[in-house]
């Protein structure tokens, strides 16, 4: 989770957001535990 920082990978920005978008999929397909 660390390791998606602002500013740190310009050239992987939209693979950041797709990975932080799954990632806030599954916390609430968990029940946002």
């Amino acid at each position: 989770m660390e390791r998606f920082s602002p500013g740190s990978g310009q050239g992987r920005k939209s693979d950041t957001i797709l990975r932080v978008d799954a990632d806030d999929v599954r916390r609430n397909d968990v029940g946002g535990c």
